[in-house]
């Protein structure tokens, strides 16, 4: 997995981005759930280039990124004097605000504990999650996503937070909701 990468690298892959801090494990989780679920990515045998940022770091090297996909964690920041701009953006529903100022995406995508994000946890038992997705995803491809509930086996490793973002990021990249592994 790198870790970073010049806008120009990043403009020459088909790229999605995770801002996050480093004990988040979104990044990582969503390249585990990539390689567990068997689902080549944009019809490559090797991984998408997945690059991660930490907190506080400089957002303005997504500003000319042309990102499938721009991930930010419960911790990101969602500020910016830079106007990023991206196809579909995944982020907390409680961020959506603050990153609609600076943030352009063909579509948004919330996660989070509230009714009102589009991904949600509606219930969590000591071994299963159900994850909830309440209006229809269309994934970087134009596949898709019908509303559903998806019985998920629990991974105790993993704070419900960053099961919703990987699951959103992994859903959005095209993995069928069958496929989902942690």
């Amino acid at each position: 997995m790198k870790t970073s990468q010049t806008v120009s690298e990043v403009e020459s892959l088909r790229s999605f981005g995770v801002i996050e801090k480093p004990d988040e494990k979104i990044a990582r989780t969503i390249a585990a759930g990539l390689e567990a679920s068997g689902v080549l990515f944009f019809g490559t045998k090797e991984h998408p280039e997945l690059w991660a940022m930490e907190l506080g770091g400089e957002l303005a090297q997504f500003r000319d990124s042309n990102a499938l996909l721009l991930i930010f964690s419960p911790k990101a920041k969602t500020v910016s004097e830079d106007h990023l701009r991206c196809r579909c953006v995944l982020l907390p529903g409680d961020a959506a605000g603050a990153a609609s100022r600076f943030l352009y995406a063909d579509c948004a995508v919330s996660y989070g504990m509230s009714p009102r994000d589009t991904i949600t946890l509606s219930s969590i038992e000591e071994e299963n999650l159900s994850l909830a997705i309440q209006r229809e995803l269309v994934t970087v491809d134009g596949k898709v996503v019908e509303q559903q509930e998806i019985q998920l086996h629990r991974n105790p490793g993993l704070l419900p937070e960053t099961i919703l973002a990987a699951a959103g990021a992994l859903l959005l990249l095209g993995v069928p909701p069958e496929a989902l592994r942690f």
